[in-house]
């Protein structure tokens, strides 16, 4: 008997600890990633609902029209540096490995320094000839907050990309817990304005990004590589990146187009109400947010691993589950729509709760963008993205004109969602086309 425990004990026990070892180790990290992108949605959740409750509609407006300088240079980032490095980093050999990330580190340290200088220059050139003048006290806050999360983003993805999600979420911890922190101690004690917010955001991720770089350790540094490598490196990341580049400037051209159309034709106050009734679906940026940080990465090792049918069957995966869970959510958030306006915002923003639904409509529909998205990016026919996107996004700037002069926000929300199904049909019809070939491609 007792040679029979400790038979168990020694075999059948080690062994099945021995097995379930990585499955447990994948489970946990799959889920820190998630976790930590569900304390920085809830915590832009949360700073949102500050900035909304103590700035008001239209000081929380001029907010949303500001931060949008700082939007633009992250989907120009994420397009030519993340997004390449999400997709060859995880696969790269091992021995190129600090070599790679080194060039792509001295890319990013250019790209944030040249960020901020191209806003303060062009930023005080445009009140000049336009007489902006009355945004020029905002362009030196602005482009130091831009250029400190530019570099704490770069980081984070950096560390989901090396398998390091806890070192990822101590550094989001630093940047978006202090920036909510600083918000809402100047907000109780009214004094805050769009200004003082750009400052603390630039002191929290500018703090965070000079702890991220201690985290890197050696396996990431400022490292000299040679001319030619660097370059090599560029061209690919180009390569990769432009058609991404082209589509992403598409999306954040159709969110801040809906701005600035209801700013001309509605009122600026309008603006901060469509931007806070967003905010009630923010629960879905931690899950879209969340996904995106392993969809490439993950998506690329189903390629590399399986083949085209085990990349057909992952985006399956996720469009099942991923819908499910966003559909859930926008019901939840439409039904009750006024009741979560006023318990986030309180009676300022009440009326505004069909706002809500016209984002859920939107939401679900662009969730599906992203299992097509990723595929083709894998498959590298990121042009087959920009074509499909071009389609929807010429649309809705055509018409996005009359749709907000004649029918105001309906009009443009209308549009919006109409412009998104488009594209959603165009690139399913892509992704279709480039698996067969690739499919018999691998038959050969």
């Amino acid at each position: 008997m007792l040679t029979t425990l400790k038979y168990f004990q020694d075999k059948v026990i080690k062994d099945l600890f021995k097995t379930s070892k990585p499955l447990l180790h994948k489970y946990i990290k799959a889920n820190s990633t998630f976790v930590d992108q569900s304390f920085v949605s809830g915590m832009n959740f949360l700073t949102g609902l500050v900035l909304a409750r103590f700035l008001g509609l239209e000081g929380y407006g001029q907010y949303v029209l500001v931060y949008g300088v700082t939007l633009f240079f992250s989907t120009l980032q994420m397009s030519l540096i993340v997004s390449p490095m999400m997709v060859k980093g995880p696969v790269i050999e091992e021995s190129l490995k600090r070599k790679y990330f080194s060039a792509i580190t001295i890319q990013q340290l250019l790209f944030c320094v040249g960020s901020a200088a191209i806003i303060i220059l062009g930023g005080f050139a445009a009140g000049r000839v336009f007489g902006f003048h009355q945004f020029e006290r905002f362009l030196v806050p602005l482009a130091l907050a831009t250029a400190a999360f530019l570099a704490q983003d770069f980081y984070r993805r950096y560390f989901f990309v090396v398998k390091r999600p806890f070192a990822a979420f101590i550094n989001d911890i630093v940047s978006y817990g202090t920036q909510f922190a600083l918000v809402l101690v100047f907000g109780i004690m009214k004094n805050i304005d769009t200004n003082r917010a750009l400052w603390f955001m630039a002191l929290a991720f500018f703090l965070a990004a000079f702890i991220a770089f201690t985290q890197s350790g050696k396996g990431i540094t400022l490292e000299l590589v040679d001319r030619s490598y660097f370059s090599k490196v560029y061209r690919e990341s180009y390569h990769f990146g432009k058609w991404l580049l082209a589509v992403n400037m598409m999306y954040w051209g159709q969110g801040q187009a809906i701005n600035y159309f209801v700013a001309g034709f509605v009122s600026v106050a309008v603006v901060g109400a469509i931007n806070a009734c967003m905010n009630i679906l923010g629960i879905l940026r931690v899950f879209f947010l969340g996904l995106q940080n392993i969809l490439l990465p993950d998506t690329s090792r189903s390629f590399k691993d399986e083949g085209v049918k085990g990349l057909r069957r992952y985006l399956k995966k996720v469009a099942v589950l991923g819908g499910g869970v966003t559909i859930a959510v926008v019901l939840v958030a439409s039904i009750w729509s006024e009741y979560w306006i006023k318990l986030f915002y309180g009676s300022t923003y009440q009326g505004y709760g069909w706002i809500v639904i016209w984002w859920g409509i939107y939401f679900i529909i662009s969730f599906f963008h992203r299992p097509y998205s990723a595929g083709l990016s894998v498959l590298d026919k990121t042009r087959r993205i920009f074509n499909s996107m071009m389609v929807g996004f010429g649309i809705f700037i055509i018409m996005g004109y009359f749709f907000t002069r004649f029918w105001q926000v309906n009009g443009i929300m209308f549009l919006l969602c109409f412009s998104s199904l488009i594209t959603l049909f165009l690139l399913k019809i892509s992704f279709r086309h480039e698996y067969e070939n690739a499919e018999k491609i691998s038959a050969t």
